[in-house]
């Protein structure tokens, strides 16, 4: 699709596919929660939101290389995933999912205690960042 909208200069369309594939990323991810492990996860997409601001925090310093940035967001998801993962798997199956709730409560809080990078208003990215080549 990259080549397809830069040979016909669509990058409207490259927006749209990107996005479709984030949201078919994060239902796929859910069905298997609760499709396959009949399980309710409150906490979902608090791992995509933090995986986001890892990334996003990055361009007011200065860091635009995608290169960097994936890494980083993916290594907070997966670190948070953990840390989540470590406290949640000792409880009762029924409280388990007030876990979940609680843990994306809290790092809603954080995140909209985070003045320096919008606050409540949520993070203000410029535009889009281009993948340069690792440096």
């Amino acid at each position: 699709m990259p080549l397809f909208t830069q040979a016909f200069d669509q990058r409207y369309l490259l927006s749209v596919g990107t996005k479709l594939v984030i949201w078919a990323i994060a239902a796929v991810s859910l069905n298997m929660i609760l499709g396959l492990w009949r399980s309710v996860s409150f906490g979902h997409a608090v791992f995509f939101g933090i995986g986001g601001y890892a990334v996003g925090i990055f361009g007011p310093h200065g860091v635009t290389s995608g290169w960097v940035q994936w890494p980083v967001g993916i290594a907070a998801a997966a670190l948070w995933a953990a840390l989540v993962g470590a406290l949640s798997l000792r409880t009762r199956w029924r409280l388990f999912h007030h876990d979940h709730l609680a843990f994306a409560q809290l790092v809603y809080y954080v995140a909209a205690g985070l003045e320096a990078y919008g606050g409540d208003d949520g993070l203000t990215i410029a535009g889009p960042q281009p993948l340069s080549p690792p440096v």
